[in-house]
């Protein structure tokens, strides 16, 4: 009979941590979309989740149009470019944008037209003015390239046509989509009513900023990341300061907060200590759906359900605040407001500083990204990587990701990274 080893395996491993995977998706079945929408002028919507189709009003380009300053041309007089030689036409008017030419370009006719312009009847092909010799005294440009049929002409709804549905429901509107739409015709839009979102923080060691610190005391930064994280056009911030680490006070807060909020955010209390009461105090007003993910920084945060409200116990490190928000919160904000789920963007990356992980924890190590002389992407950490460094996020440009299983790597290793992300 085989012997059981008894020798202690070097891991992160909590069996009873939920993975970020499976946290994630019990995010995305308990929170419901809000039903409530409203409507907003287009120059209001940007950040706002669409609810409906935007539909155009119009054709985009509303009619056949010129790419380029030049001469509008009949492809049927340019046999002679064509042919090697070259062309002469008669310049018989000008177009445009905004100001079209009105009649018909006939047999040996060229028309001056400038970029926007419409294309006047008769005209096929546009020759860009640097291919061409104008006679100002006889009033004739020479063609001095070949002519194709359809050269440099925009076509009428070759970017949009009439009743098309550009931008689906689920959108978050940037400013690509507002110029869009203004480009439609539309001018106003159905959105998500704006989420309202409770923060608070926990601690009896926390201080507001301003003030002269005690012995033993912080100042209370996670409120402020928070709020930055959460400055977004989305979202009704409700501020509701610091609360000491007493049972009763932090019952009655969530109680409280939820009968108007939509999610409440704790920070700090989430752990095992003597003055952590977060867990027990969801489980008391509402409903703890689960409390520890298999995540670093963050490993103990809290999700369930105060009222009808979302609840978010996120840890007390600064750091882990910023990555639970980011890879929990996040996803349950975008499922209510409707939105469809943005994963992050990920890139191969070679390591330039060797990094130390144990197996067992998905681990959000801070990083660098840079590019060497060759183009390639290359990372390096920002040193120190303890959830108290926040220091660290500020220095970043890029998360390194390391799942659940791998272990530490050396320079020239092979490593996911996660840009911040830039919205346009």
């Amino acid at each position: 009979m085989n012997k059981v080893s008894t020798q202690r395996i070097d891991c992160d491993f909590d069996p009873s941590a939920i993975t970020i995977e499976q946290a994630q998706q019990v995010i995305l079945q308990v929170a419901q979309v809000i039903k409530e929408t409203e409507i907003v002028p287009i120059r209001q919507a940007l950040g706002r989740v669409l609810r409906c189709d935007a539909i155009s009003m119009v054709d985009n380009p509303p009619n056949d149009n010129s790419a380029m300053d030049g001469y509008g041309v009949r492809v049927a007089d340019c046999q002679g470019v064509n042919g090697g030689g070259k062309t002469t036409l008669k310049v018989i008017g000008k177009s445009f944008a905004g100001s079209p030419f009105h009649g018909e370009v006939g047999q040996g006719g060229a028309i001056r037209i400038m970029t926007g312009a419409k294309i006047p009847v008769g005209v096929d092909a546009v020759v860009m003015q640097e291919q061409t010799t104008l006679d100002e005294k006889n009033g004739t440009v020479i063609l001095n390239a070949p002519v194709k049929s359809g050269q440099n002409i925009r076509l009428q709804g070759e970017d949009i046509t009439t009743g098309q549905a550009v931008i689906k429901a689920g959108i978050r509107l940037t400013p690509a989509c507002i110029g869009v739409l203004a480009t439609m015709g539309v001018t106003e839009v159905e959105v998500t009513r704006k989420i309202n979102v409770a923060i608070l923080s926990t601690g009896d060691e926390l201080q507001p900023v301003g003030t002269a610190l005690k012995e033993g005391n912080i100042y209370d930064s996670n409120r402020y990341s928070l709020h930055a994280l959460l400055n977004d056009p989305r979202f009704h911030i409700i501020e509701k300061g610091v609360l000491n680490d007493e049972q009763a006070v932090i019952e009655k807060a969530f109680i409280d907060t939820a009968n108007y909020a939509d999610v409440v955010i704790t920070t700090g209390g989430v752990s095992v200590g003597e003055a952590d009461w977060i867990k027990d105090c969801v489980e008391k007003t509402g409903e703890l759906i689960f409390w520890k993910a298999a995540i670093k920084p963050g490993r103990p945060i809290t999700f369930g359900k105060v009222g009808k409200a979302l609840f978010f116990g996120l840890p007390g490190n600064p750091v882990s605040v910023m990555i639970t928000f980011a890879k929990f919160t996040q996803w349950a904000l975008q499922k209510l407001s409707g939105q469809c789920i943005e994963q992050p963007l990920q890139l191969s990356a070679t390591l330039m500083t060797p990094l130390k992980k144990r197996a067992g924890r998905t681990e959000f190590q801070r990083g660098i990204m840079t590019y060497d002389a060759d183009g390639k992407c290359c990372v390096t950490t920002t040193g120190n990587q303890g959830s108290g460094i926040l220091s660290s996020m500020a220095t970043a440009n890029c998360l390194i990701v390391l799942s659940v299983d791998e272990t530490s790597k050396k320079v020239g290793d092979k490593v996911i990274i996660e840009p911040f992300s830039v919205y346009i």
